[in-house]
């Protein structure tokens, strides 16, 4: 079972926080996915699966020139529990540093970093 919020690191630094993987899913582009921009975890630092699934659209009858199915994301856990803890807490640690130039002591836990989140916002709830 996935721990939320949900990490997203894009190029190895720009970090993203989603409340859920639907969300998280809903920003991603199915393009960056096969290109494999994103690294994806959980609130415990296990690696995630994001897949792209073709779903059909609801149409009506004046939706004539839409197509019948769209790509999404869909993030899942992965077939095998890889934790990146150490990796994850100095990805987190380096973004609020560097990226959002906010003090954080370099030894906070993944939790505490997370709490960081939470306290500035960052976390994407829709």
């Amino acid at each position: 079972m996935m721990k939320t919020p949900i990490i997203v690191i894009e190029d190895g630094f720009d970090v993203s926080f989603y409340d859920s993987p639907e969300i998280a899913g809903s920003y991603l582009e199915p393009i960056d996915i096969l290109d494999n921009v994103y690294e994806i975890y959980d609130a415990d630092a296990c690696l995630l699966e994001a897949k792209i699934c073709n779903e059909k659209l609801d149409k009506k009858w004046f939706d004539y020139f839409k197509p019948d199915y769209i790509d999404v994301v869909k993030i899942e856990s992965g077939t095998v529990k890889i934790i990146h803890y150490d990796k994850l807490v100095k990805i987190l640690t380096n973004f609020f540093h560097n990226t959002i130039n906010l003090d954080v002591h370099d030894n906070l836990s993944l939790s505490d970093l997370i709490d960081v989140a939470k306290r500035k916002n960052y976390i994407k709830y829709e």
